[in-house]
């Protein structure tokens, strides 16, 4: 698989350019651990005797970008020609073309907003019917010495970075800090790396220098008497173990300068998890030890919990109290809407032992009441601030607790063939999803109780409801369906291609954690950002806020840590009543 593939006319000044260009792009912007991304030239990769057809046709299909280095020779090239065919007529994908222009002339009519091809002779026909309107493009017609192209020409500099960023799909200011960032890190480590030569260096030759000179000492005792033989030989034996000496010297600063960096990484510990980690990194690569790599562990386990203010202001992140569970907490967190309050679940230990269920000061860390289950019982996650209603289920079997100091008092409503179920703000209405897909909307009046059949959704296996009672959402498949109380879904579903347009994919063959906005018809979606595209960013969790009437959405937060890997951490999202005040984690909720 190619990043990009290089299209360009075999002209010495052509070929200069595509070599500098690629060479470039190779360097800019990656770690000094990392591969270079992969770049098609076909006279850096093809050979004599491959079928160049078969072979360009199957490189531009394994390209993730074509760069097209314009020029006349080019535009008149049929091999240049017949490359943008295949990419933008049978490929499809003249969106991802980036023309870079080296010579001669592409006209523009601004005022138009087109090119004008009749005055246009570094630009092929064939793309007149891809480039209604002025493309963005890369001017390097200026460049003509090879001191030009290259990465300290500042000029230069500027226009890799914009393919580049074209690349990560970033802008080209966020592309230039990642670059700054990048080269720091590099360099840290370079110097690092030459500090602890030439610390070696110094070491073994000053102990060379002392072992010559015994040796010397020696060889003089020979000639004046022989009968120093003995002696000459026991101070070359002094020479042989100096030298192992000074081997170990060297091994020794090696484990000094490791330890070093592992002192740095233990004092940031507690205070910027992220120094801790990149301290820890630089130590194990320089030497891997336990040490470093259990350092690596305790960073990542110190990811705080965020809680942001959506979607006009934010809050800064701040780390709650441990939370003595006694075990591993499942998927139950719920709060009240001040997040003072926490109503925590943990599975059982084995199968047939009861769940346990705790209401926590969320400020201090503490303990407040105990809620046993029965055995094989399973808390149904509550809907934030749930102090009033507690739904379980129990093979299939749904029971609703009024939640009082003492205990869950006899179920006020029990329900058969149940998937799913959720109340609202810890209150009535109840929303019920049976197993055929039925969705049931539950209202309590006094001691009164009264159900209603709303719509029937097959193959659904989620259900919310609005702190309001006044929209529901309904999960089958891969597909969000809002309704109202009164079961409509026209035109009001989000499906995963939608979702796709956002930059997500599947999160553990399951759909996003889903919490509500500001109104019934807002949706919070925390899901995993794309791990494809080889830039720092990858999976990232990322925070999008869901209007389901007017299919409109946005992006409220992003976590930046990077240290997010499906299987490890248990991610959770949680919102107050209004919508406005949301909380997400992107490790364990015990933090």
């Amino acid at each position: 698989m190619y990043k990009a593939f290089i299209s360009y006319r075999h002209t010495p000044h052509s070929r200069l350019c595509a070599e500098r260009v690629e060479g470039a792009l190779k360097r800019y912007g990656k770690p000094i651990w990392k591969v270079p991304v992969s770049i098609f030239r076909d006279e850096r990769v093809l050979k004599a005797g491959d079928d160049l057809p078969k072979e360009i046709r199957a490189a531009l299909e394994d390209s993730e970008f074509l760069i097209y280095l314009a020029s006349k020779d080019a535009a008149q090239s049929e091999w240049v020609i017949d490359e943008l065919r295949i990419w933008c007529d049978e490929l499809k994908r003249s969106d991802r073309l980036i023309i870079v222009h080296i010579s001669d002339e592409i006209m523009v009519d601004r005022k138009a907003d087109r090119i004008v091809w009749e005055a246009t002779n570094a630009l092929p026909q064939n793309l007149e019917t891809h480039l209604n309107h002025i493309p963005v493009w890369i001017d390097l017609t200026w460049a003509h010495k090879d001191e030009q192209l290259d990465l300290r020409n500042v000029e230069f500099k500027k226009a890799i970075n914009l393919v580049a960023a074209r690349f990560r799909g970033v802008k080209p200011g966020e592309m230039n800090d990642i670059e700054v960032l990048t080269y720091r890190r590099n360099l840290l480590l370079r110097n690092v790396g030459i500090g602890m030569i030439a610390a070696s260096a110094a070491i073994a030759v000053w102990f060379g220098v002392q072992a010559s000179k015994n040796a010397r000492v020696a060889e003089a005792r020979r000639i004046d008497a022989e009968n120093q033989t003995q002696i000459a030989k026991r101070e070359k034996e002094d020479a042989d173990k100096q030298r192992d000496l000074a081997t170990d010297a060297a091994d020794v600063a090696t484990d000094q300068t490791t330890e070093s960096m592992l002192a740095q990484g233990r004092y940031y510990l507690p205070i910027n998890p992220a120094y801790s980690f990149h301290y820890a990194l630089a130590s194990f690569e320089v030497k891997p030890r336990l040490e470093a790599l259990q350092l690596l562990r305790d960073a990542v386990s110190h990811i705080p919990i965020k809680t942001i203010v959506t979607p006009e202001s934010a809050q800064e992140s701040r780390t709650l109290p441990d939370l003595d569970t006694g075990s591993t907490l499942g998927d139950c967190f719920a709060t009240d809407p001040d997040l003072k309050y926490g109503l925590l679940g943990a599975s059982p230990e084995k199968p047939k032992e009861p769940c346990k269920v705790g209401l926590y000061d969320l400020g201090t860390g503490r303990k407040v009441e105990d809620w046993p289950l029965a055995a094989g019982e399973a808390l149904i996650a509550p809907e934030p601030s749930a102090t009033s209603y507690v739904a379980t289920l129990r093979e299939s079997t749904l029971h609703i607790y009024a939640l009082k100091p003492r205990g869950f008092s006899a179920p006020i409503y029990m329900d058969t063939g149940v998937v799913d179920a959720a109340l609202s703000e810890g209150d009535f209405p109840l929303a019920v999803l049976k197993a055929d897909g039925t969705v049931l909307y539950v209202t309590k009046a006094g001691t009164h109780v009264e159900v209603k059949a709303l719509v029937t959704i097959p193959g659904a296996t989620r259900i919310k409801v609005h702190p309001t009672g006044r929209g529901l959402v309904v999960i089958s498949g891969r597909t969000i369906n809002w309704l109202d109380p009164t079961g409509r879904i026209d035109n009001t579903s989000i499906s995963r291609p939608a979702l796709k347009d956002a930059n997500l994919i599947d999160y553990e063959s399951r759909f996003p954690l889903i919490a509500w906005g500001p109104s019934p018809e807002d949706v919070l979606v925390l899901d995993l950002a794309d791990s494809s595209s080889g830039n720092e960013h990858d999976n990232d969790l990322v925070l999008l806020a869901w209007n389901c009437k007017s299919r409109t959405k946005q992006e409220l937060g992003r976590s930046s840590s990077g240290f997010f890997f499906t299987g490890i951490f248990a991610p959770t999202l949680t919102a107050d009543p209004s919508g406005t005040l949301v909380a997400w984690s992107l490790g364990s909720v015990k933090k």
